[in-house]
């Protein structure tokens, strides 16, 4: 609110005359009219209510007069000395006004604090609630051509194998897929142990941890053709050489499964032959550096490539050629992880990263690339 008051002289008293802007119930207010010859000196507000007064004398009113009249007309206090009637009414209209806008104004900030804090409150949930929560899932992989793909999606940008961190196809499926790189049999045990949600593995090699945690198989990624082999030394002429001699591979795994049933379409008998645990790594690595005890292996790529590319008295006795389709390379899920929340969308996106990978290798400008990728730990492409 904002009031000014001025004084306009005349005869022989002063006449104070007041101009207010409009403001809440001050609409309502009554100023006594004065008389005629004084309205020139007055800026009348818009839409005020002019009470009609009694004729002001132009002689000055006596000091009970002017009480009397402030008594009578506006039940005030009186004044004291000249005419202070609209003086007293201003100021206490202004006294009013003032408490009325001391409470309003309390009552605005009670309201904005308790706006304001119920606010921050409910915003706390709505933030959280903003940052979505992405499902997490591992993917156990180990070096083999159709699974180094997994790793090549996460070289190109297709997927980002760090946890917590997405690739365009975990973004479109809204998973997170951590990948976890490791030697065959290592993959198993995590598998076996819960400590991946999916891993590469054989169609065969599954069937053993699936009777502690059951699995899906949600992709196969190759079937084998000579990528599994039977390597030997130029010692080993024939199966028959191999007869009182250790074959050293992976038990229990695709290894074996490959040299049994060559053994049975050689129309030969299991029980003649040994067939000794060895890490393939190992086996592969203990024949490239010329050790007497491993003369005959069953291993799978890249030790295959390997040992035949570091000695050329290793040759090929059988490999998978003779078996085609049986070993099928897969990714399997656990059936648990599948069904927790996002399990099904982590599947697809596996699924996706593996396919975006294989657009690239029949693309002619990006295959060369991508092969090199793909063979870059193991195979030594040259290319």
């Amino acid at each position: 609110m904002r009031c000014e008051l001025r004084h306009v002289s005349h005869a022989r008293w002063l006449e104070p005359i007041a101009r207010c802007r409009r403001l809440s119930s001050l609409s309502t207010l009554a100023i006594p009219r004065l008389p005629t010859s004084s309205t020139r000196y007055l800026v009348w507000p818009k839409g005020w209510k002019w009470r009609k007064t009694v004729q002001a004398s132009r002689r000055r009113p006596r000091k009970k007069e002017a009480t009397a009249f402030c008594r009578n007309r506006f039940s005030l206090f009186p004044g004291e000395g000249d005419f202070f009637g609209p003086i007293l009414i201003i100021n206490s209209k202004m006294k009013y006004i003032k408490e009325k806008t001391t409470w309003s104004v309390l009552l605005g900030c009670v309201a904005l604090i308790t706006i304001n804090g119920c606010g921050n409150q409910q915003s706390t949930p709505s933030e959280g609630a903003d940052v979505k929560t992405i499902p997490s899932f591992s993917l156990a992989w180990s070096e083999y051509p159709s699974w180094s793909v997994f790793g090549v999606a996460d070289m190109t940008g297709v997927i980002n194998g760090k946890k917590g961190e997405l690739g365009p196809v975990e973004e479109k499926w809204g998973v997170d897929i951590e990948l976890k790189e490791a030697e065959y049999d290592p993959c198993l045990a995590m598998y076996g142990a819960g400590q991946c949600d999916a891993v590469c593995i054989t169609n065969m090699d599954i069937l053993s941890p699936a009777t502690g945690r059951p699995g899906v198989m949600i992709l196969p990624t190759s079937t084998s053709d000579g990528a599994d082999a039977c390597l030997v030394t130029a010692d080993i002429k024939s199966i028959q050489d191999l007869k009182g001699k250790k074959v050293y591979g992976l038990e229990k795994s695709v290894s074996e499964y490959c040299f049994v049933r060559n053994l049975e379409l050689l129309n030969q008998k299991e029980e003649d032959f040994e067939f000794a645990n060895m890490d393939p790594g190992a086996a592969a690595l203990a024949m490239q550096q010329k050790q007497a005890a491993q003369q005959a292996i069953v291993v799978w790529n890249p030790f295959v490539m390997e040992t035949l590319g570091k000695r050329e008295d290793v040759r090929v006795l059988f490999d998978s050629t003779k078996i085609p389709n049986e070993i099928i390379d897969s990714v399997v899920v656990a059936k648990a992880s599948l069904e927790k929340k996002g399990g099904e969308a982590f599947a697809c996106a596996v699924i996706e990263a593996y396919y975006e990978v294989n657009k690239a290798l029949a693309d002619t400008a990006k295959r060369d690339e991508t092969l090199i990728a793909i063979g870059e730990k193991f195979s030594n492409l040259g290319l």
